[in-house]
């Protein structure tokens, strides 16, 4: 049987001091069928050339480049509508982060083995942190909808979606905007979008390396900004009334909790 075809996907802008790392570790996934799509924002720093190097030398690889920086959003949901139309999975991989060898073939193998599973997640190592565990250990699929749930009573970090992977199709169905441009933290909405049509898999391994640095969106403006807070408050409003009766709802929206720590970056 052939491999499930996979477009590993890379939007990026002045990304050059982590992007051999991270196209590396994409090339050196154990599951080979694959294609990698690296989308330039205009960048100004060696992101063009480093990633045209590495597409000489490897012809899985295509490189595309705007011709103007698009919006951070705007930019990643361009590169979501390049995926080939033959991937069945889509996995985001960001400049500054890197997959470990098995990432693929181990989400893959799960969310073969459930055709409901809309997206496939992972454990995370975020700086010396281990992220996106607290769902019962060993049962590898469970309900979307009850997963955003624990999400939105900030009862679990669930998943971390620049962590996950997805099925190609779902991300067709709402292309070209695949994420909503009205939230910095999109691609939190954008699993909000697809998780109470579909199941979410979870691979209880550490399968990728997500790195904090001081260039990060998330330190420079998320973390400083206390934008989760904002966007959880937009998005309880907009996808609450998806996922919670009215009472339940209501009791979350009038609560008084801050945000846990885990919920703060």
């Amino acid at each position: 049987m052939p491999l499930p075809f996979v477009s590993v996907v890379t939007p990026v802008y002045n990304g050059g001091k982590f992007l051999r790392e991270c196209i590396e570790s994409a090339l050196s996934q154990t599951h080979t069928d694959l294609e990698y799509v690296i989308l330039d924002n205009a960048s100004t720093d060696e992101t063009a050339e480093i990633a045209a190097s590495y597409a000489a030398r490897d012809d899985r690889i295509r490189v595309h480049r705007n011709e103007r920086t698009l919006p951070i959003i705007d930019n990643w949901n361009r590169a979501l509508t390049l995926i080939s139309d033959e991937s069945r999975y889509c996995k985001i991989l960001h400049a500054d982060d890197a997959m470990y060898p098995e990432c693929l073939a181990k989400m893959v193998a799960l969310a073969e083995s459930e055709p409901t599973i809309g997206v496939v997640g992972s454990l995370r190592l975020r700086g010396d942190q281990v992220e996106c565990g607290g769902l019962p250990i060993g049962t590898g699929s469970y309900s979307g909808k009850e997963v955003v749930r624990l999400f939105l009573r900030q009862e679990v970090f669930a998943f971390a979606p620049t962590a996950g992977m997805i099925r190609s199709d779902l991300v067709r169905s709402r292309a070209p905007a695949f994420y909503p441009t009205k939230y910095l933290h999109a691609d939190l909405a954008g699993h909000f979008e697809l998780l109470d049509k579909s199941d979410f898999g979870l691979v209880d391994e550490v399968l990728l390396f997500s790195r904090m640095h001081e260039d990060s969106v998330t330190t420079k403006v998320a973390s400083k900004k206390q934008t989760i807070l904002k966007d959880w408050l937009w998005m309880l409003q907009e996808y609450g009334p998806r996922y919670f009766a009215p009472s339940e709802l209501a009791r979350i929206e009038h609560s008084e909790t801050p945000l846990t720590p885990l919920f703060q970056n």
